[in-house]
């Protein structure tokens, strides 16, 4: 697949291990070549946006939180949010869902993903995943399931430096 990377920024030298590690991550094993490439052009955009080292450390940081507490579910309960930051994040996750179900284009769709910057961040800086209520700990940990899914569904930002 490398030698195949052709194209106005790959063929810059542009394709970092980082970016390329970032864009097959998400593709699974039956998807042409071409949607391959059209996936690591979307990241080599992506990460060209101020955000981009942002996202990938938040990405980072969610990833280790999940590790850390084994399997989470993603059933997400808006009854159980005791912070607005948990409310907005939400909010942000369910209106990118809808705006990126209706594109097909990778990098557009990660391109949205950079409106979650000031929402990750606002949860991160006023709310404790690892709170002493094992339901609102849940209910966090499945919220940050659904924003991983979101974003590895698409390519793996925690790759990226940031």
């Amino acid at each position: 697949l490398q030698n195949l990377i052709v194209g106005s920024e790959r063929e810059q030298g542009k394709v970092t291990a980082e970016i390329y590690e970032a864009a097959i991550a998400a593709a699974r094993e039956d998807l042409p070549t071409s949607d391959v490439l059209k996936r690591i052009d979307a990241v080599l955009r992506f990460n060209t946006l101020p955000e981009a080292p942002d996202l990938a450390a938040a990405s980072k940081r969610v990833r280790n939180i999940l590790k850390q507490a084994g399997t989470v579910g993603f059933e997400v309960d808006p009854a159980k949010f005791e912070h607005e930051a948990e409310r907005a994040l939400f909010a942000a996750l369910r209106q990118l869902r809808q705006k990126n179900g209706a594109l097909r284009d990778y990098t557009e769709q990660l391109v949205n993903l950079a409106s979650l910057r000031a929402p990750l961040d606002a949860f991160f800086d006023g709310v404790m995943v690892n709170a002493d209520n094992e339901a609102v700990r849940n209910n966090r940990l499945a919220l940050l399931g659904q924003l991983d899914a979101m974003c590895r569904d698409l390519a793996d930002l925690s790759c990226l430096p940031g």
